[in-house]
């Protein structure tokens, strides 16, 4: 018989190790020694990726400055509508990182962080500069056109499909118990069950094939992972 689950699991990803990777990626590529985060808004799990990143940066390099800005930010009425949904405001926000002196940004913003990707393309051109963007949750070198393809330095991926896969996994391990419940706990899951961190950026070969190859073991032997 199939077990009875007396409750559902809850599953998180450490938002902050993938950061770590792109901070990591970011610093190893960066020509100006500065490096910017578009958030989307101060959430818990957006600011897990603010922290790694900059975590990753520095471990590159110390002396790397680190800029964060956000879509929008919390008010006395609650949370911006707009603050995952703006590719306009995503495109300002990266655009002043750009203007500053960042050339590599990563955003955790939502749809609104494909407007990193418009101010990728656009301020390389009018600054005479490479500008790369970095995404995030999917592989988004295959969610953006030819132009912006050029910017990506790569994206990280929330392997939400591993997560899933594992949960229904560890639901169907039936113990010794008489009432054949499969326990239900949190489960984190972080760079160690994901094969893939990095998404795969065939136009820009070697900045991430280095990283990916280098720098990856190197993070996860800091991680502890």
């Amino acid at each position: 018989s199939r077990p009875v689950l007396a409750r559902g699991e809850p599953a998180f990803i450490r938002n902050e190790q993938g950061g770590f990777l792109a901070g990591a990626a970011a610093a190893m590529n960066s020509q100006t020694g500065v490096v910017g985060f578009v958030g989307g808004l101060r959430l818990e799990g957006i600011e897990e990726f603010r922290a790694g990143f900059e975590a990753g940066a520095r471990h590159i390099d110390p002396q790397i400055e680190v800029l964060a800005t956000y879509v929008e930010e919390r008010t006395d009425t609650g949370i911006g509508a707009d603050a995952f949904a703006r590719t306009d405001l995503g495109d300002d926000r990266a655009t002043t990182l750009y203007d500053i002196g960042a050339d590599v940004v990563f955003h955790a913003a939502g749809f609104s962080g494909f407007g990193v990707f418009d101010a990728a393309v656009r301020e390389s051109d009018e600054q005479g500069r490479q500008l790369w963007a970095i995404g995030v949750d999917n592989d988004q070198w295959f969610q953006v056109d030819r132009d912006q393809q050029d910017h990506m330095l790569t994206s990280v991926i929330k392997r939400a499909d591993v997560a899933a896969f594992e949960l229904v996994r560890a639901m169907l391990v039936v113990d010794d118990e008489p009432d054949r419940q499969a326990r239900a706990v949190v489960r984190r899951f972080g760079l160690a069950p994901l094969a893939r961190p990095f998404g795969r950026c065939p136009r820009c070969n070697g900045p991430v094939g280095e990283v990916a190859k280098a720098d990856v073991p190197r993070a996860k032997k800091l991680l502890g992972l």
